[in-house]
């Protein structure tokens, strides 16, 4: 009979927490494409609601590619 592996609780929770996309300014991709969904068609105002990409900016391609992705979104919803 196998042994049973033991649960580890802070991988679970670690599972649960949002994804944060912006490090520095702990943004999570939930917090993004909520804002975007709110009424934001421009990259930069995204960036100055949500403070995403604006320290150091490594994110900011990514924060890019889910704007690109949500505003397509959005898009085609709209020609339904």
């Amino acid at each position: 009979m196998p042994e049973e592996e033991e649960i580890d609780l802070a991988k679970i929770y670690a599972l649960m927490r949002p994804k944060n996309i912006c490090i520095c300014r702990a943004v999570s991709e939930q917090t993004l494409v909520d804002t975007i969904h709110s009424g934001i068609h421009d990259l930069e105002e995204l960036m100055f609601r949500t403070s995403a990409a604006t320290k150091c900016g490594s994110c900011a391609s990514m924060v890019r590619s889910i704007f690109i992705r949500e505003i397509q979104k959005i898009q085609k919803d709209d020609t339904k």
